[in-house]
This record gives C-alpha cells, structure tokens and sequence, in this order.
C-alpha cells in the first residue's frame, strides 16, 4: 500500500493522522522514492498536527518534520525511523527503544532541521544506534536554549572526526549552537575531543551536566578564544591531578601535582572547558582527572554553581567571587575551609556531604543564606558560626557525633531544621533566633531540656529560656512534649503550624492540655507517626482560629474528643489510621468541613 498527496492537498492540509496500518509501506508525497532529492523547504507547509502510529512497515522518505509550524509531532512504532514527539515548535524528543539494526547518523535524510529553527528544547534519548549529528544541521538550530542526551552509549564514541564535521565546523563560525545556554549529557560514549567541540560551538553556555561518561578522561579549563587552537593538538597534561570517583558522585585529589609546564603525550579523552560557564556537575565518570593548577577553579569568573568538588591539601579550597551554589559530596579529607579570590564572595547555598569530614570552616562564607550539612556522620565540629550573619535556613541530618552549636550572629534565621543529631548536648545563642520563622526538632532530644543529673553542666535547650524566645515563630514540629512549658507557649504569639511526629507518650497531661490554649493563633494541628498515642486532648475545642487537624499514621486514636471540634475547623484530614476513627469522621463532613480519609475527600 502506497500513501501519495497532490496538487492543492499538500498546501492546503493542516492535519494527519495515521494509525494501526500494517500494510502501509511508502510514504512519499512527491512520488520520488529513493531520488528525492531534499530541498530546505516545507513539503507540507500548513500542516500542524502529524500523527504516524503503529506502522511497522511504513518507509517515510523525506524529512520530520514537514512543516515550521507544527503544534503536535509524533512518530511512534514505525520500525524504519526513530521515535519523534514535539509540541507547540518549542520541544522535540528523539528517542528508539528498540535494538539498533544498524548504525545512523542524525542527519538532514532524516531531520529537517531547517523547520525547527524555533526548538528551544531537544532531547535525544535511548538511540543507541545513533552514532554522529551534523553540525551543519545544529547550526540551524538558531533557538534551542537546552539539549539533554541520554543513553546514546554510541554517539560521538570514535575519536575520529571526519572531514565533513571540519568543513561543517567553518561554515557554522564556531556557533553551531548559538543560543544554547543548558547542555546535559547522561550515560554516553562521547569522547572528550567531542565534547570539547560541542562547547567550542556552545558560545552562550551556562550550565553543563556530565553524567556516566566513560570515555571522559581528562579536564583542562581554557581561556576563551583558546580552545580551538587546542582542541586536535596534543594536549599537555599533568600527571596528577583531581580524580572523579564514579561510585560516590565525588571528585577527589591524588597525592601529586605537577605545574602546566610539564608535557606529557596526549591524553585520550580530554575535554576543554570554557570558563564563561556558571554551572558545572559532573557525577559517574570514574577516569576523568582535572588537569590545571589546585587553584584552577577560581579562575570561572562566572561560575555561579558548583557541585562535588572534593579533597584539598589542609581542607583549603579556592573559589572564584562569582560562585554562588556549591554542592559538596563525598568529601574524603577530615577537614574543609572554602575560600574564595581576594576574600570577596557570593556564596548563597552550601551543601556538604561526607563520611569523613570532622571539621567544616566556614569563616569566608559570610553571604551565605542556606546551609544544609547531611550525613556527616564523623562531624564533631562546625566552625566560623560567627561569620554566617546572613544566614537565613540551617538544616542538619545525620550527623551523629555534632556536639555543639554556636548561633548567637545568626541573627538573620529564619528556618532551623535538626534531625538525627544525637550527640547535640549544647545550643548556643537561641535567644538571638528573634527571626525565626520556621523550627523542626526531631530525634534530637538535648534541644529540649537541660541536664539535672549530678556533675553534669546544663544544656542550654527551650526550658532554659524565658518566654522572649522565637517571637516570630510560625510553624514548629517536635517529636517531644517537654517544651510545651509555660514560658514557652506564651512567647508563640505568631505560631500558625504545630506538628507532632514520634511521640512516645499516650497522651498529653492536663498541664500540657492547658498550655495548648495559649496558642490563640494555631491553624494547624498534626498528629503522624504517633504510634502510642491514645487520646486526643479534650481542650481541643478551645483554639479558636483552629482550621485544619492531621492525623496521620496514628493507629491507637480511636475517637474525637467528646467536647467536639473548634467551630472555626474547616479540614480534618484521617489518614492510615484505625477503622473506627476513620468512619466516626467520615460523618463530620458538612458544607463547611471537609473530611479527607486515606487521600480523598468524603461527598
């Protein structure tokens, strides 16, 4: 069966749509077969929606898409042409599931790029049997802002470039990809003297994502203007440098270094990376060494997010002013000072990760606004505090052996988030929290109370302070009952959210029930995990701007209290609790409150 169009039909036709036909072989709408010769023009120029589906044997003979105006594009199980879905000229996905038959090459047989020139968005994904993309048809790409390939393990794996990607390389003046700012590559085969093409003709890139690259093994930053000259030479390598530990997402120092001025032969694999870049994560590339001097990375004038850095002599790491996101990973050293170029430093975000890491320095970071330490399991101490008078949310996580913490100029907090810091015994400078906004405690228990036992000095926790502390606080999660404490409860004037997870008790005592009343602004009131818990307080009527109650995994609490709910509530959510509580509640549901159980709402 053949599919043919002519005369007024091919200019006229908005829309096709062709499914499920199993006998429909050639697909040809200038009846030219095999010597159609392509021409840069649209052959259906008004067509906006193309559909081919379920066609196993259907040969399309000329060019995707047909049109520059296209809305909806998909291509899908026609076994002689990869997979292709786009919508509204922005985005366009390239994608073959299937085994290769043979090897390919994205070029203008297959797509017509000269109808894509508004793509500000590709993806190339699961084409295994793809093996090069022309540049001459990237160059018109003269929108795309983002390419992301995934899982080509055979596109651009040889070394050899061929005499075509020259020449198409002078006819693009070094910008086959003129306005791409994002390039994301993940499980691939390409090569370093691939890569360093793409990012020689990537002028307006900002941010590069490497993942699973195996073939990468060396990185060399450049001056602009000094890549191309470097890119087919051999390249000058030192013989040691930073190595990427593939199994821990990390990058990690070797022992030596040896100054640019020593050659060696050509390292195969090597990538040049421009410094105009603002974002730089590479993960999974476990050969890849960093050629360029300790302090190299300082030299990214624009850099302004870096992840996984690793592993400097004496914990001191060099940074450029610019930086404003760093993401630190697997650390393999005890010790880390992040410093940055004349002292100056925009650093907002910093995220450590580490086994090993006992001391975190944190005395340059003084614009620092979010700080997350997570599984620092050998911590024993965070140092610089002093230093973070911007500092707007602090999380801890898992950092066990964390004993002490100093947060006197911490003046700017607004979030605090602590959990799974047992060895917490002392917390300093609480009363200087005037801004916080939002507090979770969790299985963190030395916050709470001071010491009473004998010979023991006091720890400075909620019962310490007076009623003065958090003045702003708006939403609190505790896994303990101890601070509800007179002193405390009355100083939450602003407190909207209160959130209970992992009380061991059964129920609150009368004190307890008494302090609750003080919170005349709680709107929210949650239960979870709170798996001996049995009774609901009875003063729970008594909060007056009350709006929503959770209760969330909390298989003991059978009922509601008998005095009723505050009229004011206007959502009760039950959720992996009894069924007795549950259809107790499911009654409850009115015009005025909804009832929520197990994630849908009661009619």
């Amino acid at each position: 069966m053949f599919l043919y169009f002519h005369g007024d039909m091919k200019s006229s036709l908005r829309v096709l749509e062709i499914q499920s036909c199993n006998t429909l072989e050639v697909f040809d709408l200038f009846q030219k077969g095999h010597n159609y010769e392509i021409e840069h023009k649209p052959w259906l120029p008004n067509l906006r929606k193309l559909i081919v589906y379920n066609c196993p044997h259907l040969q399309v003979q000329t060019p995707l898409p047909p049109s520059a105006i296209f809305c909806e594009l998909l291509i899908r199980a026609v076994s002689t042409i990869m997979e292709m879905e786009g919508s509204s000229m922005e985005t366009l996905k390239l994608y073959k599931y299937e085994l290769p038959r043979e090897m390919m090459a994205l070029d203008d047989k297959i797509l017509a790029f000269h109808n894509l020139r508004d793509i500000k968005y590709l993806e190339i994904s699961w084409c295994t049997n793809l093996t090069s993309i022309s540049f001459k048809g990237l160059s018109q790409f003269i929108s795309l802002k983002s390419l992301k390939i995934v899982e080509c393990t055979e596109l651009f794996s040889s070394d050899d470039v061929p005499q075509q990607t020259h020449e198409d390389m002078l006819t693009t003046n070094d910008a086959a990809l003129p306005s791409l700012e994002s390039l994301r590559i993940e499980g691939c085969g390409i090569t370093g003297k691939w890569l360093s093409l793409m990012l020689q003709h990537s002028l307006t890139l900002k941010e590069l994502y490497i993942d699973h690259c195996p073939q990468l093994k060396q990185l060399k930053i450049e001056e602009e203007g000094k890549i191309q000259s470097n890119l087919l030479s051999a390249c000058e390598a030192s013989s040691a440098g930073y190595l990427y530990d593939a199994s821990r997402s990390s990058v990690r120092a070797s022992s030596g270094y040896v100054e640019d001025t020593q050659t060696s032969s050509a390292i195969d694999g090597l990538v040049h990376i421009p410094l105009n870049l603002r974002k730089i994560t590479i993960d999974g590339c476990p050969h890849l060494i960093f050629d360029g001097s300790r302090e190299s990375f300082a030299g990214f004038t624009s850099l302004e997010e870096e992840v996984e850095e690793d592993d400097q002599e004496n914990g001191r790491c060099l940074f450029p002013q610019s930086l404003e996101q760093l993401i630190w990973s697997d650390y393999s050293q005890i010790t880390l000072r992040p410093c940055f170029v004349g002292n100056l430093t925009c650093l907002k975000k910093l995220k450590v990760k580490s086994k090993s890491l006992e001391y975190l320095q944190l005395d340059s970071c003084r614009s620092l606004e979010d700080l997350e330490i997570v599984f620092c399991n050998h911590l024993v101490s965070l140092e610089g505090m002093q230093s973070l008078g911007t500092l707007r949310s602090l999380e801890l996580f898992n950092n066990f052996r964390l004993e002490s913490l100093q947060l006197h100029s911490c003046t700017s907090l607004e979030s605090l988030e602590i959990r799974y810091c047992n060895s917490l015994v002392s917390l300093q400078g609480l009363r200087s929290l005037v801004n916080l906004k939002h507090l979770k405690i969790v299985e963190s228990a030395a916050f709470y109370s001071f010491s009473t036992v004998e010979n023991y000095e006091p720890i400075e926790g909620i019962l310490s302070h007076s009623y003065e502390l958090f003045p702003a606080l708006e939403s609190l999660e505790i896994d303990d009952l101890s601070p509800l404490n007179m002193s405390f409860c009355k100083g939450l004037t602003c407190l909207r959210s209160l959130k209970f997870t992992d009380l061991d008790a059964t129920r609150l005592i009368d004190e307890q029930e008494r302090l609750l009343l003080l919170l005349r602004s709680l709107q929210e009131l949650q239960f979870k995990y709170c798996w001996e818990f049995v009774h609901l307080h009875a003063g729970l009527r008594g909060l007056p701007s009350l709006k929503t109650l959770e209760i969330i995994h909390c298989n003991r609490i059978s009922g509601l209290p008998k005095e009723g709910l505050p009229p004011s509530l206007e959502e009760l959510v039950i959720d992996e609790c009894n069924d007795e509580l549950s259809e107790k509640c499911r009654s409850l549901a009115t015009s005025k409150l909804a009832v929520k159980i197990d994630g849908s709402y009661v009619d």
